[in-house]
């Protein structure tokens, strides 16, 4: 929790009031916008769910199609198999060559048929066989995805909770701080805060508007630095203070810019190295 700006004389202290809120407001808005995306994530674990349970029972559709297909298959097979077998039953009925010869036609074209289907019917078995290991497969992955969902619908849950609670408090502790603020410049502040996600007062350093990077004209620096009004960037409409009314900020941006730098070249040296 950030404790509250030390009273400081030389310094308007609507810029300090001002100042306190935006850093409640910053907080809050961290935390209004991890508890808005748990709904998102949640749905997010039914759908990864839901297109995996859809992609198995579209293979178990196609394993019950194949399964009717083999089925059509081995019918007609056994149907020409009994076609061949009464054909040769007939062979010594026949009283004449043609009628012979005939039926030994018949006979063969059936074979050939019932032979071809036999063929047919045992790569319809190794796609069968196929099939089935992908549908073993899938349910395997959908049971340990399944499992992973609950956990982690879980853990999320429990985290709506807690942020529930923590973004109640900053909410309570807000109200106490929009006191102290001037009941105009508050409703500027809150017009600026919602056009900018949450960022409506933001640091000057170097004659430069930190929340936009663009320079400050110099005699609006001078203003800031005086610590006596409340300009706004000439560009991004976002109201200004001086970075050095708050130094222990300062010193924490100017870290945070160090380490990203560092972060930065190491990714060069790495990339070079490659």
């Amino acid at each position: 929790m950030t404790a509250p700006t030390r009273k400081r004389p030389d310094v308007n202290p609507q810029i300090l009031a001002l100042h306190d809120l935006q850093v409640q407001d910053r907080n809050l808005t961290i935390l209004e916008h991890r508890l808005s995306n748990i709904p998102a994530q949640l749905e997010e674990l039914d759908r990864d769910l839901s297109t995996l349970a859809d992609m198995l029972e579209a293979e178990r559709k196609r394993l019950d199609e194949t399964l009717a297909f083999k089925r059509a298959q081995e019918e007609q097979m056994a149907e020409e198999q009994r076609i061949v077998q009464e054909s040769k039953a007939k062979m010594s009925q026949v009283q004449t060559t043609r009628e012979l010869s005939a039926l030994q036609r018949q006979i063969e074209t059936t074979k050939r048929m019932a032979d071809a289907r036999a063929q047919e019917i045992a790569k319809i078995e190794e796609s069968v066989a196929a099939v089935e290991a992908r549908i073993a497969e899938m349910e395997a992955a959908l049971d340990e995805l399944r499992a992973k969902a609950e956990a982690e619908k879980a853990k999320l849950v429990d985290s709506q909770g807690t942020l529930e609670k923590k973004v109640a408090r900053l909410r309570k502790k807000r109200e106490k701080l929009v006191e102290r603020v001037d009941p105009e410049l508050l409703r500027t502040y809150d017009r600026i805060r919602r056009r900018h996600g949450g960022i409506a007062f933001a640091p000057a350093s170097e004659e430069r508007c930190l929340g936009c990077k663009m320079r400050v004209p110099h005699l609006v620096y001078a203003q800031l630095v005086k610590g006596e009004t409340i300009p706004h960037c000439e560009y991004c409409g976002r109201l200004l203070y001086w970075a050095g009314h708050f130094p222990e900020e300062a010193e924490r941006r100017r870290k945070r810019e160090a380490e990203r730098r560092e972060r930065l070249e190491r990714a060069g040296d790495d990339s070079a190295g490659t």
